[in-house]
Order: structure tokens, then sequence, then C-alpha cells
């Protein structure tokens, strides 16, 4: 699997596991989307399955697919559950490919667990295979549940979790929120005591994740920034803050550049058009930046990227880039 896997990456693992009927260990984090087709070739001969990898990519424009999920179905050829086809509507959803092309569907309700398992990766203590591991769980009970696999109605649940219920409310229930996951678990008749250990675990999960974001705000006030202006908008560079940093940073301009301890750059915008700076940066150093599109980002290295060399680029260079190339509203008109 890709280094710090989303949850469309989980959801295939997941569809994988439900395809052979046994659990599928994570043989190896792989740093770098791109690969080599004779790595494609000796995981192949070794019956490795390497989830959006390479060739594999769901996104490639070889396989027309909305998710890795979609990609992993159609590899196999099986017949998807009613549950299993709404899931993979979702995550196309989720991934931006829709009318209006915006993502994070699954990321918008309360204590969302496919926002949250994304941050955990940043903080120390969380061992990745569990989170994982424990996240593929979340999307499985919702798919039994879904495709009506039930022990139990929610008769009963109110009485025994009323006090997780009323922390939960919030979540509406909505999917792989900790609220509907309690629900699917109890109607799939799984043991109390193993409801509110699961349930709890993401509660908790979350609450550390904020105090991160928290504690993150007030080191932010404090660290030198660089302020610059592109097009009319406002930029702020950073050096060496963490993720966290980064994304309270990002609050507070249009244009945000970070500098990582180990050299690696992100340039990040709210969703704007970033193209013709992807390709001059992408033409001084091929091989080193990825554009994100739909985001608005352009990056070197990254939490999946992070096998590319850092950017020879100074600082300094970027923000000229940047100002020479700026960000614009989707259609071509300035920001």
């Amino acid at each position: 699997m890709l280094s710090k896997p989303p949850i469309d990456k989980i959801a295939a693992k997941v569809f994988l596991e439900r395809h052979q009927g046994a659990p599928l260990p994570v043989v190896n984090f792989w740093d770098n989307p791109r690969c080599s087709l004779e790595q494609m070739s000796h995981w192949d001969k070794k019956d490795i399955c390497p989830i959006d990898l390479g060739d594999d990519k769901y996104h490639d424009k070889r396989n027309p697919a909305g998710s890795a999920t979609e990609y992993i179905a159609g590899f196999f050829g099986r017949e998807l559950s009613s549950a299993e086809v709404k899931l993979i509507r979702m995550l196309a959803d989720h991934n931006g490919h829709n009318d209006h092309g915006k993502g994070g569907y699954l990321k918008s309700f309360f204590m969302a667990i496919p926002w949250t398992l994304r941050e955990l990766y940043e903080l120390d203590g969380y061992d990745h295979r569990e989170v994982i591991d424990r996240a593929g769980h979340v999307v499985d009970a919702w798919l039994c549940v879904e495709d009506g696999d039930r022990g139990r109605d929610d008769g009963g649940m109110e009485k025994g979790f009323s006090d997780l219920l009323r922390l939960l409310k919030k979540c509406n229930f909505a999917p792989f929120t900790p609220e509907r996951y309690l629900r699917d678990l109890w109607m799939l008749g799984c043991p109390a005591v193993e409801i509110r250990e699961r349930v709890y675990w993401w509660i908790a999960a979350w609450k550390e994740v904020k105090a991160a974001l928290k504690e993150a705000e007030e080191e932010f006030k404090h660290m030198p920034n660089q302020y610059f202006e592109a097009g009319g908008l406002q930029g702020i560079a950073i050096k060496d803050a963490g993720k966290f940093v980064a994304k309270v940073a990002s609050r507070h301009c249009d244009i945000l550049l970070t500098v990582d301890p180990i050299g690696h750059v992100a340039i990040m915008t709210k969703k704007l058009d970033v193209s013709n700076l992807a390709r001059r940066i992408e033409y001084l150093e091929p091989d080193r930046w990825h554009h994100e599109e739909s985001q608005g980002f352009v990056i070197n290295g990254g939490v999946i990227y992070s096998g590319v060399s850092p950017t020879e680029l100074s600082i300094e260079e970027l923000i000229s880039f940047i100002q020479m190339y700026p960000p614009r509203h989707r259609g071509g008109r300035k920001f």
C-alpha cells in the first residue's frame, strides 16, 4: 500500500479481503505511487497485490475509474453487492469525480473517520497498520449492514450506549462516523464490550488530533513566517513546520508554501488553478514534483511521494515563480 493511505485505498483493501474471504496483511508501505514494470512483475509473481501503484493507479488515463476501490473491483470482475456499488459511488464523489468537481464528501461529517485517520498518521504513538485495520473494520461493518447482514435491529441500542450516543449526536449517523459505526456493530450483534472499545478508540483519536491542532495554533503564532503577494493573493512561506502547523497556517492565507526539515516543498492553495505554475516547475525539475489538480497543490515529496528527492530551488526562487504564474480561479479569471 501507499504510505499513509486514505479511506479509498483502505476500502480497496477491504474489497480484496471480501473477494478472497480472508484478511490480507500489508506486506510493505511504498513511498511513491510510481514504480517500475519490473517491480510490478515481481509483486505479481509473488501473489502480492499493489493497491493504486504504478500501472494500477485508478486515475491513470488507461484506468478510467473514480477510485482505487472501483479499480480493484473491476480488476477481479466479480458481481458487486448493492452496498459495494453504493460505496464506489460515494468514493468517486469523495475523490471529486462528480459534476461539480468537489471532493472530500466523506470528511465533511462530524468526527468523520476518513478525516481522523489521515491526521493520525502525523501523530506519534500510532501504528499505521493498526489504523488501517481499524478503518477497514469500519468500512466492512458498514458494507455488511447496508447489505442486510444484521443480527438484531437497533432496539435496545440507546439503553446500552446512551452516554456515547449523546456524545456523538452531531454525527447524525452519517457513513463512517463513530455513531454510525456504533450502530453498525450493534446491528451485527457484536458484544457491548467490543463495541465500546472499537468506537471509543476513534473518539479518543479524534480528540487527540483536535488537541494537536490547538497546540499548533499557539506554535504558529510565535514562529517566523515570510509573507508575500502574488496576483492579488496573500501568501505565507514557512520552514520546518509539522503538518498540523501547516494546516493552521493555511487558514491565514490564500497560498501556503511549506518546507519540511528534509527540504521537501509543498505549494498549496484553496483549490485554485495552479497548472501554469506546475508546468514551469515540473519543466525545471522533472520527476520531482506532483500536480494535484483538484486540490490546487504543487508538491515535491509529501505524504505519498516521500521517496522523491527534495527540490534544489530556494524559497526565494519558488516565491518568484508563484508571482510569475499566480494561481487563478478555475476558467482563468484571477482570484
